[in-house]
C-alpha cells in the first residue's frame, strides 16, 4: 500500500528522471505535424469543471492520485463515477463529450479493480445523441500476470458493449506493475505478446457479447492504447462505423502491423480516433495509423512523463488539432523514437526480458 513519504519519493525520483531524459529528448523531437491551425478540428478547451479533480487526484498527488495509478477502493470507484455524471452534465457538445468521457474513462476508471456484477453509468454517445448508460462488469480479463482488462455490457442492448484496457502501472509496488512497465519493451511491439497471448479470451468475450448486443467500442490508454490497437487490426469485424472506439497516447504500429491495420480497414470498416500529447515520447514511436489528434497546450511544450500523465479534458488554455499523419510519419523524429526502442529493447531482451512475457 501507497504511503505519502513512498509517494512523495516517488514523485521525487520521476521528476529527477524526468529532467534527464528531457535533455536528452529534446523538446524540438516532441512536437507534431498538424494541418494548418484554420482547420475546422482547432478546438480551443474552455467550459472546465474538471479543474478541482485533476488538482486533488492528479497522478503526483500525495493524498489520492487517481488518474494513471490503481486502487482497490470502492470510494474511488465512487469518486471516478460523479466526475463521469458532472463531465455528461456539463459538456453538451457530443464530440467534446465523447472525448471527455473516453480519457476519464482510460486514464481514471481502467485503474480501479472492477469487480463483475458491478453496475456503472456512463455518458454514451449516438450520433449526435447523448444519453446517460448503465453498464454492468460482465468479465475482468487477466491479461497477463495480473494485467487487467475489463468487458462492459449496457444494460439496454441496443448499446454496444465497451472493452477497456487499462494502461501502464508505473508504481513499481505489484508484479502486474512490473510486468506492464516490461511489456513496453517488448521486441515485438509494445504489448504485443501479452496481446497474443490474451486475444483468444478476448475473442470469445466479443463473439458472445455480438450475439446479444451491437459491435464492441474499445477504449486505452499507453500500454492498454497498444492493446487495443492490437485488437482492432487483429479481429476488425467486432467493431463498427457506428461506434467510435477511443485510443489515448498510444505507441503507433510497426511497419508489418501498420499494413495489416490498413488492411482490415478495408475489410471490415471501423471508425477509431487517438488523442496524443505534443510533449509525450510515447507516441512517437512507430506509425500513427488513424484519424489522430494532437493535444497541446497554447504557451509550452510539458515535459515527457507530465505530458503522458495529465487529464487533459481538465486543464485549460488546451488546444485539440487534427495531426497530418502521412507527414508525421516521415518525420525524422519518429524514425529516431523508433530505432531508439528497437535498440532499448534489444539491450534489455539480451538481459532475459524474454522470460517474463508470455
Amino acid at each position: 500500500m501507497e504511503t505519502k513519504i513512498f509517494r512523495f519519493l516517488t514523485a521525487k525520483g520521476l521528476k529527477s528522471w524526468e529532467l534527464l531524459t528531457a535533455k536528452f529528448l529534446k523538446e524540438t523531437s516532441r512536437v507534431y505535424d498538424y494541418y494548418p491551425p484554420s482547420s475546422a478540428s482547432n478546438i480551443l478547451i474552455e467550459k472546465n469543471i474538471l479543474e478541482n479533480f485533476q488538482k486533488r487526484h492528479h497522478y503526483f498527488s500525495l493524498t489520492k492520485p487517481l488518474v494513471g495509478k490503481v486502487s482497490s477502493s470502492l470510494e474511488d470507484i465512487q469518486i471516478t463515477q460523479k466526475l463521469l455524471i458532472d463531465a455528461y452534465q456539463v459538456f453538451d457538445d457530443p464530440f467534446m463529450l465523447e472525448q471527455v468521457t473516453g480519457e476519464i474513462l482510460a486514464k481514471v476508471l481502467a485503474y480501479r479493480n472492477l469487480k463483475k456484477g458491478m453496475l456503472l453509468y456512463l455518458p454514451w454517445i449516438t450520433g449526435n445523441q447523448t444519453d446517460l448508460i448503465p453498464f454492468e462488469v460482465d468479465r475482468v480479463f487477466n491479461l497477463w500476470k495480473n494485467m487487467l482488462a475489463f468487458g462492459l455490457r449496457p444494460v439496454d442492448k441496443r448499446h454496444s458493449s465497451l472493452l477497456l484496457f487499462r494502461g501502464t502501472d508505473l508504481s513499481l509496488l505489484s508484479q502486474s506493475s512490473r510486468i506492464s512497465i516490461i511489456s513496453n519493451f517488448d521486441p515485438k511491439g509494445p504489448g504485443f505478446s501479452v496481446f497474443n497471448h490474451s486475444k483468444k479470451r478476448l475473442h470469445d468475450w466479443m463473439e458472445s457479447t455480438t450475439k446479444k448486443n451491437h459491435k464492441v467500442k474499445v477504449i486505452g490508454y499507453s500500454l492498454g492504447g497498444a492493446l487495443a490497437s492490437y485488437l482492432l487490426l487483429d479481429q476488425p469485424s467486432f467493431f463498427s462505423e457506428n461506434s467510435c472506439s477511443l485510443l489515448f497516447h498510444q505507441p503507433g504500429l510497426t511497419d508489418k502491423n501498420f499494413e495489416k491495420f490498413q488492411k482490415a480497414q478495408e475489410e471490415h470498416p471501423f471508425k477509431v480516433r487517438s488523442f496524443i500529447a505534443e510533449g509525450d515520447p510515447v507516441s512517437k514511436y512507430g506509425k500513427l495509423f488513424c484519424e489522430t489528434i494532437g493535444l497541446r497546450l497554447q504557451e509550452k511544450v510539458l515535459m515527457p512523463f507530465e505530458a503522458h500523465t495529465q487529464l487533459f479534458c481538465a486543464l485549460h488554455n488546451l488546444e485539440a488539432r487534427r495531426i497530418h499523419i502521412e507527414n508525421e510519419n516521415l518525420s525524422l523524429s519518429r524514425d529516431f523514437y523508433s530505432k531508439l526502442h528497437a535498440k532499448t529493447s534489444k539491450i534489455l531482451f539480451r538481459l532475459g526480458i524474454n522470460h517474463f512475457l508470455p
